[in-house]
């Protein structure tokens, strides 16, 4: 007698550590495909953003590029403005020479 019960016993544990075992089973295989869905969630959200990068970087250089013309520009413009302020003190020593050459 004692040992039918002891072998009820064992098998009631038995039972119970397969239904833990199973419940365990699906709690992992539930928690992996949960992190296999928020890695590829993460995989998405990190090449949406590689993706923005790279579109600023191309922003930034075509803006480097534009400022380094206009850069060019402005020192061609100073040139141009230099030589023609000597050009303009240039005639104004003509003129005023040829104002004193009249009197």
């Amino acid at each position: 007698m004692t040992n039918g019960n002891n072998d009820h016993n064992g098998s009631d544990r038995i039972d119970l550590l397969i239904d833990q075992m199973g419940i365990l089973t699906e709690l992992v295989t539930t928690g992996f495909s949960e992190l296999k869905t928020i890695s590829q969630a993460q995989q998405q959200e990190i090449g949406r953003i590689a993706s923005a990068i790279d579109k600023l970087a191309e922003t930034v250089a075509s803006q480097a590029e534009t400022t380094a013309k206009q850069a060019e520009t402005t020192a061609k413009q100073a040139e141009t403005t230099a030589k023609q302020a000597q050009t303009v003190d240039r005639l104004s020593l003509m003129l005023e020479r040829l104002l004193s050459d009249r009197t």
